[in-house]
């Protein structure tokens, strides 16, 4: 391999004879040519220094908004890289690419060999970043002039390293997609007259394309000549050795040139932007180019006060239009109006154009005329020219508006609601009308209803809407349809709210699951002490039990709670049936945090901190009162420490207040294992399987040994945790909203379920959620309300 010459023979790609230079992915280099001789036998001496603006400085200046960081000379050398070797026809055409690579056999087979030249010796070992590309890093002993150096590019990064002066290279080649460019010898048609407008141009054969194109514009009225032009093929004649290259270090097209005539028939003056498309004999488009154009021919234009119109029933509008003069044009002007709907019609009138002038264009309707909206045009016409302007007009024909009378409505599944509208009549309509409700998500049904209206006056028709028991959860926008509807009446915004069944609940606190309900803390009395904990189900049966004692969290088991005072030494278990059993004599102090449930072999987990001793996790069994230590060095603080299970209860997640980070612990073997996310996180869940996710400011995201997954822009709320029975959904709440997350693909689905702020939600250990959710009530106390979400 040559410092200073790159030779050999293309084996993958056949050019015809063509000159070669240096390229890179912003210039072509002039300064050196050499040639290619057909089929592909390459020879490109390196001799000349490349174009100064190709020069830049290594290191970087320090204003260039570049850093370098490694080793380098106090006084930076100017440098050019190109890696490859363009290659263009005796007319500059651009018939494809070469590049060198190192040869098989060879440390680095196949990676890139590009040319650097340098104005002076120097050896560089560092990275260069600079904003918005990808860093450079070099390796290199550069000597004064040319230099063959090896390339590696991988995803992000650059590598430019010194080859061994035994390294050996190959030629490839890539013949350019066969194209034509066009461009045109004047960056704007004028057309001041009806005259036809004759422009340079200059067609360039990409690829070595030739045959005949097709020419033709995508403006309307706007045709070019001559239609077709054939292409001759690329010679394959010796390319010249002094090619007309300019100083940049671009090539410019000089391939078939030629005259292209246009011409503009409409009488309307434009200025805009148009396309020439070229197509080969196939219909195949080859190539285009985009150009301006400019009509200013004598002439007028109108415009109007207000394109939005409307005209009642048996009625007229006058409609003032404006008309401005273009290039001098005076004379009359006839003003009128096209497409008009049926039953309406115009009444032209003249007006005398002399620079600036108005006049009125009136619009009548029938009786009879049908309600609706059409796209009209107001025109003009003087001798030879004519214009128009498009303007909207709405016909008030005999009709009804609609009014849905609430703006919200719920249906709960398998349930009934009504939803009543007020139906007016509009200009004289008076008989039967049917309604037709939209929107409806799947479902739920409402039959259309018939209203009788009667003229000049309003009724009331009512929509009974059914919800099935697979109803989609969630809120929807209704909408009201009839074939008399007077446009832009009706009112839609009509929030149709799809909850799921609900019974109603006496309100409490504590709330804490079982598989047959949900357990509560509804009544706490003093004087002696005492607290009362109610079980209640979907179905509205409600079990009570009162305790002596202010019970201060309930703990969840498998077949009812705990109930559990602080402080204080004494605890229930209370089974869903009303069983009632003491507890051993109880371990906690006020500020050890206890998980909302036991495990699966039936131990509570809590942390705790202990008088001369580090933050511990624990567990204690409910059956025999042993306090176990599992660990004392996962957790600096147990202050304020969060405790869940994953949803089989075989892992438990510690979220310590601060610490950034959340821990699972194994129950079977007691291994504690640390979870974190970069830039912290609000709320964290644990999977069956041990993998946390992290919410953080509308982004989902789990942190594993094998990398990360995340989805952005999705709404979670605070996570309550994943589903007992459907290991991929997630669940989250708000105020008022539950979360049903796939994390599968990264969708949420908001579910509204309260009309206040206090929602409640915990999970449902046969699967799905529990909510306890508020209705707004007339006087009173807000109701309370569980329902189930699956």
């Amino acid at each position: 391999m040559s410092q200073t010459r790159v030779a050999g023979t293309v084996s993958d790609a056949s050019f015809p004879n063509a000159r070669a230079f240096l390229a890179s992915s912003t210039a072509v280099s002039g300064v050196n040519v050499g040639t290619v001789v057909s089929p592909g036998s390459v020879s490109l001496e390196l001799s000349a220094t490349p174009e100064a603006s190709t020069l830049t400085l290594l290191p970087p200046a320090a204003d260039s908004g570049c850093t370098f960081t490694g080793t380098a000379p106090a006084s930076p050398v100017r440098v050019a890289v190109w890696d490859s070797i363009a290659v263009f026809s005796s007319g500059d055409d651009p018939l494809g690419l070469i590049t060198e690579v190192l040869s098989a056999g060879q440390p680095g087979a196949g990676d890139r060999v590009v040319r650097v030249y340098s104005d002076s010796a120097v050896t560089v070992q560092g990275t260069v970043g600079c904003a918005g590309v990808d860093p450079v890093t070099y390796d290199l002993k550069l000597n004064p002039g040319w230099n063959a150096v090896e390339q590696v590019t991988s995803t992000g990064a650059t590598r430019l390293s010194t080859l061994p002066t035994t390294a050996r290279s190959e030629l490839r080649g890539q013949l350019a997609t066969p194209s034509v460019t066009l461009t045109l010898g004047s960056p704007r048609l004028e057309f001041a007259t009806t005259d036809p407008v004759s422009v340079s141009a200059s067609f360039n054969q990409v690829g070595g394309y030739s045959g005949r194109i097709h020419l033709s514009t995508d403006l309307p009225g706007l045709s070019v000549q001559p239609a077709t032009i054939t292409l001759p093929p690329l010679g394959l004649q010796l390319a010249p050795t002094s090619p007309g290259t300019p100083a940049d270090g671009t090539l410019t097209a000089q391939q078939i040139s030629s005259r292209l005539t246009f011409r503009y028939t409409p009488t309307t003056n434009i200025d805009q932007t148009f396309t020439v498309i070229l197509k080969d004999d196939a219909g195949r488009e080859v190539g285009r180019a985009t150009s301006a154009i400019q009509v200013t021919r004598p002439g007028f234009t109108l415009s109007t006060r207000t394109q939005e119109l409307e005209l009642a029933a048996g009625s007229s509008v006058q409609v003032p239009v404006c008309v401005s003069s273009e290039g001098n044009y005076q004379g009359a002007v006839t003003l009128s109006a096209s497409s008009l709907p049926a039953g309406v019609s115009v009444k032209s009138t003249t007006v005398t154009l002399d620079g600036f002038t108005c006049g009125l264009v009136t619009l009548s309707s029938t009786s009879g005329v049908l309600g609706g909206t059409s796209t009209i045009a107001l025109t003009g016409a003087g001798g030879s020219f004519k214009a128009r302007i498009m303007a909207t007009l709405t016909t008030l024909g005999s009709a009804v508006s609609v009014t849905l009378t609430t703006p919200t409505v719920t249906v709960y599944q398998g349930l009934d609601a009504t939803l009543t509208a007020t139906v007016t009549s509009e200009y004289g309509f008076r008989g039967p009308t049917t309604l037709t409700l939209g929107g409806l998500p799947s479902g739920v049904s409402a039959a259309p209803v018939t209203a009788m209206v009667p003229a000049g006056a309003s009724t009331t028709a009512s929509f009974t809407l059914h919800a099935s028991t697979t109803a989609t959860l969630g809120v929807a926008s209704l909408t009201v349809t009839s074939p008399h509807l007077l446009m832009s009446t009706v009112d839609d915004t009509t929030t149709l709210r799809v909850r799921p069944p609900h019974t109603p609940v006496t309100d409490g606190a504590l709330l804490t699951p079982s598989p047959v309900g949900v357990w509560q803390r509804t009544g706490l009395a003093t004087s002696p002490a005492r607290s009362t904990l109610t079980r209640t189900g979907l179905t509205g049966g409600a079990l009570a039990v009162t305790l002596a004692g202010s019970i201060d969290q309930l703990v969840s088991t498998d077949a009812g709670v705990l109930a559990l005072s602080f402080p204080g030494t004494t605890g229930t278990r209370v089974q869903d049936d009303g069983r009632v059993t003491p507890l051993p004599s109880l371990p906690f102090t006020p500020n050890d945090d206890l998980a909302t449930s036991t495990d699966i072999n039936g131990l509570l987990w809590f942390t705790r901190t202990a008088p001369g001793d580090s933050a511990q996790i624990c567990t204690w069994n409910p059956t025999t009162g042993e306090v176990r230590i599992v660990d004392r060095t996962g957790i600096t603080s147990s202050y304020g420490t969060r405790v869940t299970l994953s949803a089989d209860r075989r892992t438990v997640m510690i979220l310590p207040r601060y610490s950034g980070q959340a821990l699972t612990v194994a129950t079977a073997t007691g291994s504690v294992t640390s979870h974190s996310r970069v830039g912290g996180f609000s709320s964290a869940a644990v999977t069956s399987t041990g993998d946390v996710w992290f919410a953080s400011y509308n982004t989902l995201s789990r942190v594993t040994a094998s990398g990360t997954t995340e989805f952005n822009n999705l709404t979670t709320g605070q996570l309550i945790g994943f589903d007992a029975t459907v290991p991929n959904i997630l669940w989250g709440r708000d105020a008022s909203t539950v979360y049903r997350i796939d994390t599968t693909n990264g969708t949420s689905k908001a579910i509204e379920l309260s009309d206040t702020s206090a929602l409640r939600a915990v999970l449902n250990p046969g699967g799905g959620l529990y909510v306890i959710s508020y209705e707004q009530a007339l006087t009173g106390p807000n109701q309370a309300f569980l329902s189930e979400v699956r």
